[in-house]
This record gives C-alpha cells, sequence and structure tokens, in this order.
C-alpha cells in the first residue's frame, strides 16, 4: 500500500463530496466536481497497478492509464466555464475528449491487431517490447503533449480574460482567476516533473513504486489547491446584470440616430460626437447619483441605467478619456476616498472603513488602485497632508 496515494484518493473523494454538498451549484461546479473524481480515480488506478492488478486487464488498464489526457480538457472547460456568461455546449465537451477516447480505441486496437507486440501494464505504465515500432511508442508522449499543450492555451485565455475585466468590472476580487493561473502554471510544470520521473528512473519494480510515489505527491498538493480555491470561487458573470426593457427609461439619456449598431466592438461606427456625448452623460450620472459606491457596479449595469449598448460606452470611455472601465470607476472611488479624509465626520473612521464606505471591496485592492491614482499609499497621502 502506497501512502501517499491513499492520502491523495482520501483527499479528492472528500473534497468531491464538500463541493457536492455546496448549495446553488453551477456548471463550473460540476466540472470541478468530476476533475476531482477523475483525480482519485487515477490515483486508484496506480494503487491497484502497484500491486499488478491491471496486468492481465488490458481493457481497464488502458482506460486507467489514459485518465491523464483527461486533466487538460477539464482545466481548460472549467476556465470556459468560469469566464463565459453562457453555458460551454456538450458539443464542446464531445470535442476535447475525443483524443482520450480515441487514443483508448487506439491501444485496444493494437493489443488485437498485433497480439506478438505483448502489450501490457506493468506498475501503472505502459509497457513496450522493442518490437513496437517507435512511431507506435511515440504515442504514448501525446498525454504529456496534450497536457502541456491544454496549460499553456489556458494561460493565454486567462491573460485574455484579466485583459478583459477591466472593460467590464469595477473591481476584480474573486473574478481576475490569478489562482487559477497559477495552477495552469504548476499544472504545466507538473506534468514535466512527472514526465521526467517516469522517463528517467529504470524500468524496475522498485522504481515504480518511487516513481508513483513522486507522482502522488505532486498531484496530493496541487489537488488540495484545486479543491479549496475551486470550492470558494463563484461563477463570474452571475452578478451581471443586463438591461431588461421595464428596467430601461422610456427614452436614451443621450441620442443614439447616429450609432450604427455592429455585433464587434473592433468594426464599430460609433461617431465621434456620439462617444462624446455617451462619456459625457456617464460623468454626469456617476457625479450625481454616485454609482460608483456600489462596489459591485458594472459596465452593463450603468450602461442600462443610460439605456445604451454596453460595448458602444466601453468604446466611448476608452476613446474619450484613454480609460478603462476599471480605472474610470475607481477614479471616482479614490476621490471619495480623498473627501471622505478631508471630512470632520469621518475623523474617527480607519482608512479601511472609508474605502468601503466609498466603494472598495478589500484593502488590497483599495492600497493597490489608490497608489496607482496618488502615487501615494493612503496613509501616506493622509500623513502627507495632515489630514
Amino acid at each position: 500500500m502506497n501512502t501517499w496515494l491513499w492520502i491523495g484518493i482520501v483527499q479528492a473523494v472528500f473534497l468531491s463530496l464538500l463541493l457536492a454538498s455546496k448549495k446553488d451549484k453551477k456548471q463550473p461546479d460540476y466540472i470541478l466536481l468530476g476533475w476531482l473524481l477523475v483525480i482519485g480515480l487515477h490515483l486508484a488506478y496506480y494503487e491497484l497497478a502497484l500491486r499488478q492488478f491491471w496486468r492481465y486487464r488490458w481493457i481497464p488498464g488502458v482506460i486507467g492509464h489514459a485518465l491523464a489526457m483527461c486533466y487538460g480538457p477539464l482545466l481548460y472547460l472549467y476556465t470556459l466555464s468560469l469566464i463565459r456568461p453562457r453555458k460551454v455546449k456538450a458539443s464542446t465537451f464531445v470535442l476535447h475528449f475525443s483524443p482520450y477516447i480515441l487514443y483508448v480505441l487506439l491501444w485496444m486496437g493494437f493489443k488485437v491487431w498485433f497480439p506478438a507486440w505483448n502489450l501490457h501494464i506493468s506498475s501503472g505504465l505502459m509497457a513496450i517490447s522493442a518490437k513496437v515500432p517507435f512511431y507506435i511508442r511515440s504515442i504514448t508522449y501525446l498525454i504529456a503533449i496534450s497536457a502541456a499543450g491544454y496549460a499553456l492555451h489556458n494561460l493565454k485565455i486567462l491573460r485574455v480574460h484579466q485583459q478583459n475585466i477591466v472593460q467590464t468590472f469595477s473591481y476584480d476580487e474573486k473574478i481576475n482567476l490569478n489562482w487559477l493561473r497559477y495552477c495552469a502554471l504548476s499544472f504545466f510544470l507538473i506534468f514535466i516533473c512527472i514526465f521526467l520521473i517516469l522517463t528517467l528512473l529504470p524500468a524496475d519494480t522498485t522504481s515504480s513504486s518511487v516513481k508513483i510515489s513522486g507522482v502522488s505527491i505532486v498531484m496530493l498538493l496541487w489537488v488540495f489547491a484545486l479543491g479549496y480555491f475551486g470550492f470558494r470561487q463563484t461563477h463570474i458573470f452571475s452578478n451581471i446584470v443586463m438591461a431588461k426593457p421595464e428596467q430601461s427609461p422610456a427614452k436614451p439619456l443621450v441620442p443614439k440616430e447616429d450609432v450604427t449598431t455592429t455585433t464587434r466592438y473592433q468594426k464599430s461606427s460609433l461617431k465621434a460626437e456620439t462617444s462624446r456625448q455617451y462619456t459625457q452623460a456617464a460623468q454626469q450620472l456617476m457625479q450625481q447619483q454616485k454609482l460608483y459606491l456600489n462596489d459591485e457596479l458594472t459596465l452593463h449595469q450603468l450602461a442600462a441605467q443610460l439605456n445604451i449598448p454596453a460595448y458602444h460606452l466601453s468604446q466611448a470611455l476608452n476613446e474619450q478619456l484613454q480609460k478603462n472601465f476599471f480605472d474610470f470607476v475607481n477614479l471616482y472611488r479614490v476621490e471619495e476616498v480623498k473627501q471622505k479624509m478631508a471630512d470632520p465626520k469621518f475623523q474617527n473612521y480607519t482608512l479601511l472603513a472609508i474605502a468601503f464606505e466609498s466603494g472598495f471591496r478589500s484593502k488590497a485592492s483599495f492600497n493597490r488602485v489608490f497608489k496607482r491614482f496618488t502615487g501615494m499609499t493612503p496613509s501616506e497621502y493622509k500623513k502627507s497632508n495632515d489630514l
């Protein structure tokens, strides 16, 4: 019995049960739940493999051996379900899991077509004799290639996501997915480590146990981080309030006759004068109603108040003020903090309390944004102005 494997199995099952008990589960939760179960099954596969359970059970052995090919698609689909406002389609799942199915079917076929190759599973690894052509043996590298490819692609879409956040949200807590970016990076590094462990150590029974122990320890830490942060993660677009006809004013606050609606922001034909009017209307509304005090304010909510398309409002802010939505709103919050610091009514308030009163959601975000706009931390600003 491998202790590390059993710890990993118990941990995966426990986190799965914890996630299953979560209320109001959404698609990302179900994908993460499936992912944890796959990891638990994969670790259980290796525990049985140490007992040579799969040596004469080729079909289930190949299915278990190839489970690592599911990690990359699950990472990608989980990320996609978090950053997209709509559910990921079933056809997308089929597309990304088809390589796993084809890989399993291919090796099942080789076993039937070429019995002289004596293919079998030994200590969880595919035992391939020298009789097997190199180009066939190299197919096993597809597992590592798939994992690396998905990890790198995931890092790319997360980078794009973080660029998009500032155009849509006035906050980034719990939606910047920094933890998932670190998971994707560690996922890439983990598979490099696993590849080195499995290829550099000699192929004997003792080293197989060492290999699996090494893989188990690495996976143990990664599964814990995945389960812990995944349980706390909320669906990013669940709080976006889209404009509804009954919520919109009867007439737009600015004229819209000069706008040609397009489906892509890059090809928008929004005219300069209309863009300027949209920006002025947004500034006026923010100043009069102090919408920035809402710590969950989004581009869609502000656009609904103005009764204009959200992508046109985003374009107007970028063109007229050279600011994204995040900076546009948080600059008002910083100015609100400055005013409250100088207001005698807030003398007994802590800086953090003033920040919360001004629309910020966390201390870290407040300090980061305030320093970016003023060049000083809130404490330094207060001290330099004798407030």
